[in-house]
């Protein structure tokens, strides 16, 4: 956030274009560390029993659309293909929808962090009996040697 509002100091007033697109970037991050300490806060709040459940039904295919829109400035800047596969073009749930975003989001950015040199992100929707979600990258993976240790889900 510092580097984009640094530049968008620096350039001259003639490229108002690149400067709005500055800080079209700002409040883009802005927006990501805001979720992040919502994340942290509600966090909190479920080691303190005192979190409830938001129960609704919701297109999960438009979240995580939304999702990955957040990740533009990657895409364009860095080079990151995330690819999202489904062959429904709806996929509704009932759940709630905040906490799907959080966990979506948290693994996206893992995937992301962790990803190979290729900078490839899979999102998968599989729609059988029950709409399952992949995310793959292409990073090491985990270690043979802690994978007695990896969360199953």
């Amino acid at each position: 956030i510092k580097a984009y509002a640094e530049m968008s100091l620096e350039k001259k007033k003639k490229n108002e274009s690149k400067r709005k697109e500055d800080m079209d970037i700002i409040v883009e991050e802005v927006d990501r560390l805001t979720i992040l300490v919502n994340d942290i806060l509600t966090l909190s709040k479920m080691q303190s029993n005192i979190e409830e459940l938001n129960i609704e039904e919701f297109d999960l295919i438009s979240l995580i659309d939304e999702i990955l829109s957040r990740y533009k400035v990657l895409k364009e800047i860095e080079n990151y293909k995330l690819i999202f596969t489904h062959r429904v073009k709806k996929a509704f749930i009932k759940a709630d929808k905040k906490k799907i975003e959080q966990v979506i989001y948290n693994l996206v950015n893992n995937a992301i962090n962790y990803t190979g040199d290729d900078n490839t992100v899979v999102i998968n929707i599989k729609d059988d009996d029950v709409i399952r979600i992949e995310i793959i990258d292409s990073g090491k993976g985990i270690k043979e040697e802690d994978i007695p240790y990896k969360r199953k889900f």
